[in-house]
This record gives structure tokens, sequence and C-alpha cells, in this order.
């Protein structure tokens, strides 16, 4: 799941960069499954991805279930505050 989300990132930055140049200012949203807040490497995926295709114009929203939250909170809340 952990390539399939960072390929998903990628794409969807490649493409909002592309649809920027023809419409402006845009947020794209990704799906992100639960478990990858609890990966080590989950913040440097999203900055990678970024890096490689943020342009300013492009909010990325990550989507992530509520449930996510209730095992673990402060931990979670300490990865979304890195990102």
């Amino acid at each position: 799941m952990k390539p399939l989300t960072r390929l998903v990132l990628i794409s969807a930055l490649r493409h909002s960069n592309e649809w920027t140049l023809k419409w402006g200012d845009l947020k794209v949203s990704v799906n992100t499954p639960t478990f990858l807040l609890e990966q080590d490497d989950f913040v440097e995926q999203v900055q990678i991805a970024e890096k490689l295709w943020g342009e300013s114009g492009i909010t990325i929203c990550l989507e992530i279930l509520e449930g996510s939250f209730i095992g673990n909170s402060s931990s979670s809340f300490i990865i979304l505050k890195k990102l």
C-alpha cells in the first residue's frame, strides 16, 4: 500500500501542476490510509512528492479517516503538525 500511496501522491501533484497552468489555483485531495500515519517516513514521502511536483497555487489535502485518531491521538497529531 505504501508504494501505491506514494504513486498516487506524486501523480495527483503532477496532474495538478498541469491543471493550474490551465485553470489557476486549485486544491487536490488524496485519500490516505490510516496506517500510513504510523509509518516513520510518511511525512518524508509527502515532502518528496511536493518537492517533485508541488507548485505555488496547489494545495494538497490529505483525507484521513477520523478513526485513525482514536487509538493513538497524540502520535497522530504530532505527525499532522509536521505536515
